[in-house]
């Protein structure tokens, strides 16, 4: 997607920049003043990265209130470039003004942030995966016609950088995709109420699939249409076929509906697919079925029998070869986060709680919650 100015444009955004620095930062810092004392406050918290943005407002701030009355946040996520934090750093103490880290990435992991944007990115690098790294590049306004937003570079794990030109649907999910409801990880504490109220604004909410079952018939034909355009083969399936997929609870929402009707048409001969097949192929997941019931996910497994499970499909996975070395500490790291994650939610952030129902030592806890990334808020709701 590119925006190109106009003629009128750029003689605006010449004239725009043909300004004067020094009663520029006055008018700033005039304007900061005031609307502090309009608010009855003394200091300012902003958001620090490292670039030119963010370094020019530490400047401002600190000139206005001064550096002892300023706190800059790092706010790193899991893909963050370690420069970033270096040249902030630098940037707050050129400045000599108080920054605090804060690690975003547990929270936006939480949230499934990554898996929905690695989902948008493998529809352009298929196998894209663990070990690839990404980044959204913006060229640059002085030397091309206009913004391009739109470029996806990729780098699998030999290092080898790719750059790719997105649509704009794909654009758009990794930028802002989301489908958790915000309500529900206040109450388990895993988001801020205060800026969750700052955020909705007009909120519009898609229901998961396993709430609409009657789409899946729709989906289903349009997912083959979209099969027979590259390509494959015409198919159907059954009634009985049909009736097990609504009655699957689709953890992978409407993308693992489309790629079960992408593996169908590609693996099957036969015109209408049974529901054997279907029930079969639903079972590859490790879902088994429930005679006549609608949950298919049995209600007494074990957690053990789900880890088994698991185990299976991923080893699996690997087509006959055997998974890369330092499996079990990373099976163990995997386990690990969830059971912390799931003991903070339930206790409300309250780690002496949370110690106590791990039957943890409660400094184990502090550190295990620092080592492996979570971060739960506590809420300000009474139970």
């Amino acid at each position: 997607m590119s925006v190109r100015p106009g003629d009128d444009a750029q003689a605006f955004l010449a004239q725009a920049l043909a300004i004067d620095p020094a009663a520029e930062t006055d008018r700033i810092v005039t304007a900061l003043r005031q609307q502090l004392r309009g608010i009855r406050k003394r200091g300012l918290v902003l958001g620090l990265s490292g670039g030119i943005d963010s370094s020019v407002s530490v400047a401002l701030a600190a000139r206005a209130v001064g550096p002892q009355n300023v706190l800059c946040l790092f706010m790193p996520e899991n893909d963050s470039d370690p420069e970033s934090l270096r040249l902030g750093r630098l940037v707050a103490g050129t400045f000599g003004v108080e920054a605090i880290v804060e690690d975003i990435g547990p929270i936006l992991r939480a949230m499934g942030c990554y898996q929905r944007r690695d989902a948008f990115i493998r529809e352009l690098v298929p196998d894209y995966g663990e070990g690839w790294a990404s980044k959204i590049v913006i060229a640059n306004a002085l030397e091309h016609e206009g913004y391009n937003v739109s470029s996806l570079v990729v780098q699998d794990p030999k290092g080898k950088q790719t750059k790719i030109r997105m649509p704009l649907p794909v654009y758009l999910g990794i930028v802002a995709a989301t489908n958790k409801d915000l309500r529900t990880l206040i109450n388990q504490g895993l988001f801020r109420e205060d800026l969750f109220y700052r955020l909705n604004v007009v909120p519009l909410r898609l229901p998961a699939l396993r709430e609409r079952s009657e789409d899946v018939p729709d989906l289903v034909r349009h997912f083959f249409k979209l099969g027979v355009s590259e390509g494959l083969q015409t198919k159907r399936i059954s009634t009985g076929g049909i009736e097990l997929m609504k009655r699957y609870p689709w953890p992978g929402n409407v993308r693992e509906l489309e790629n079960l009707v992408r593996r169908l048409a590609a693996l099957y001969s036969q015109d209408e697919i049974s529901a054997e097949v279907i029930e079969a192929e639903l079972k590859t997941g490790e879902r088994p079925v429930v005679p006549g019931g609608g949950n298919l996910i049995p209600d007494d497994l074990s957690i053990g029998q789900a880890v088994e499970h698991f185990l299976q499909r991923y080893f699996a996975s690997f087509a006959g070869d055997l998974p890369p070395a330092g499996l079990y500490q990373r099976i163990l790291s995997e386990v690990e986060y969830p059971l912390v994650l799931a003991s903070m939610t339930a206790t409300r952030g309250n780690q002496i709680k949370a110690a106590e129902l791990l039957g943890l030592n409660r400094n184990t806890l502090r550190k295990k919650i620092r080592e492996l990334g979570v971060n739960v808020y506590k809420s300000t709701r009474q139970a």
